[in-house]
């Protein structure tokens, strides 16, 4: 872990706990994306506060997170944005194998109504991450999925209500 500043985070080659990323998480036999940020940090025995993110998919890693609430909206002509609304967290945490974990460096969006800055997504992006992760944990990894019950929240919903989904593939 030599080399790793304390201040790093995922705009360089560390992950921090308090970092946004994105992992693949089960629910009633779903697969689903969630947009998360890191709670903890394991490696072996040590509990850590940040990790190269090279080494992340090495079998001693294992990141607690708790899933970011997101919001669906229209802000942009054309794709739909979804939002970290309200700052908000779900109220379960999880945790995973930290090669099921991808770091991202979300857009940044000033909510005027509410004086807050926010992360945002576009519909187009989430499918991106979604279908890079799924390839990455392929079907060998999808036994070892965090699974989840469905909240009001969660899984993700479009502004027509239905469920932000990739795959109907667990048994």
């Amino acid at each position: 872990m030599d080399g790793v500043n304390a201040n790093d985070s995922i705009f360089g080659e560390s992950i921090c706990v308090g970092d946004p990323a994105v992992t693949i998480v089960a629910v009633e036999h779903m697969v689903f994306l969630a947009v998360i940020q890191v709670s903890s940090i394991r490696a072996s025995n040590a509990d850590l506060q940040h990790v190269l993110v090279s080494i992340l998919s090495e079998d001693s890693m294992l990141v607690g997170f708790h899933i970011l609430t997101l919001k669906s909206t229209m802000l942009h002509e054309g794709d739909e944005d979804w939002i970290w609304a309200r700052w908000d967290l779900e109220h379960a945490g999880g945790k995973t194998k930290g090669k099921y974990i991808q770091p991202v460096s979300p857009t940044l969006w000033l909510d005027k109504d509410v004086g807050h800055t926010m992360f945002i997504f576009t519909k187009t992006e989430l499918q991106e991450l979604t279908a890079s992760l799924v390839a990455t944990i392929g079907k060998q990894g999808l036994p070892e999925l965090t699974r989840f019950s469905r909240t009001a929240s969660f899984p993700y919903r479009s502004t027509e209500g239905e469920p932000f989904s990739l795959l109907d593939v667990l048994d």
